[in-house]
């Protein structure tokens, strides 16, 4: 399970065939979820937003321990159902359908983790560009105006995907893939025999200068440039190449953008320093705290 996590399962071993019919129902059943979980999703968004309204103003919210809570229900809810509820129905799923529960606990324990964090990082990062929420404000504004998210609305969202896709960008959100060269190859004087795993240094390419003009700064802004959303699809964060668990975690943190930023005014706690913390996926290495506030 751990190489199917980490994305280096090579196909050598005969089965290519199932592993990519597997791999497109998989993808196939996570995009019809989402459609048909958009409303459970806003339901989670506002108990989230019920939690923290309810809170003294000045109070510090524990970001990553809210968001990790609220990805965990997600991921669980939209995946699981009510599905495993009798021990029977587990058991004979256990011994007929070894592969698909292997991809239902990668897609669970992936999709929470990059789901939390994602949700982290650009509620974070939100707070620490005024400019940036207010823009985000409008948009929602504008195109749902007092309404629930759907679907279809989502689509004309574009600038809250340019919003996620710089907190992808500027967090690193994964900052390593591997995968096994499945035929010998070269990069220069150097050959890669078959059957290497290669790890790609997604990280130190998100910040590449000479792709990313100011790569340190948090800036959606450059993601009107239509060679900025190919540079990111290359690396597999946008477009054909996106791994579902990102996709779910990319339509998650949409719905519960446009459920806190139209109710809330979201703020940095001062004086307070975030350091990063880089595995499979980049989180803060301690809590993040914020502060809210209701918009009038």
């Amino acid at each position: 399970m751990l190489k199917s996590l980490l994305g280096y399962q090579s196909s050598l071993n005969g089965n290519a065939g199932d592993s990519h019919i597997r791999r497109k129902l998989y993808e196939n059943g996570v995009t019809m979820s989402l459609r048909s979980n958009i409303a459970l999703i806003q339901k989670l968004s506002e108990e989230l937003l019920a939690k923290w309204l309810s809170l003294p103003e000045a109070q510090h919210v524990p970001l990553c321990q809210h968001m990790l809570g609220f990805a965990m229900k997600s991921v669980t809810q939209t995946a699981m159902g009510s599905s495993f509820e009798d021990d029977r129905e587990v058991i004979r799923f256990r011994r007929h359908h070894d592969a698909i529960l292997e991809d239902t606990m990668i897609f669970s324990l992936a999709g929470c983790i990059i789901t939390a964090n994602l949700c982290t990082w650009v509620v974070y990062f939100l707070t620490t560009s005024e400019d940036v929420q207010q823009n985000l404000y409008k948009e929602m504004d504008h195109v749902l105006g007092k309404g629930p998210i759907t679907h279809e609305k989502i689509e004309q969202l574009r600038y809250c995907r340019q919003v996620l896709c710089e907190t992808v960008r500027t967090a690193k959100l994964t900052p390593i893939a591997a995968q096994l060269q499945e035929l010998e190859g070269r990069v220069d004087q150097h050959t890669i025999p078959k059957e290497t795993l290669v790890l790609y240094a997604l990280g130190v390419m998100l910040q590449d200068s000479s792709s990313w003009p100011s790569p340190y700064k948090f800036d959606p802004e450059r993601f009107n440039d239509q060679l900025a959303m190919k540079n990111l699809s290359l690396l597999g964060f946008s477009g054909s190449q996106e791994c579902p668990e990102l996709r779910f975690a990319y339509m998650v943190a949409t719905v519960l953008l446009s459920v806190l930023v139209r109710k809330l005014y979201l703020h940095p706690v001062k004086g307070q320093v975030m350091e990063t913390k880089y595995e499979l996926v980049t989180s803060p290495k301690e809590e993040a705290w914020i502060t809210v506030s209701k918009r009038s």
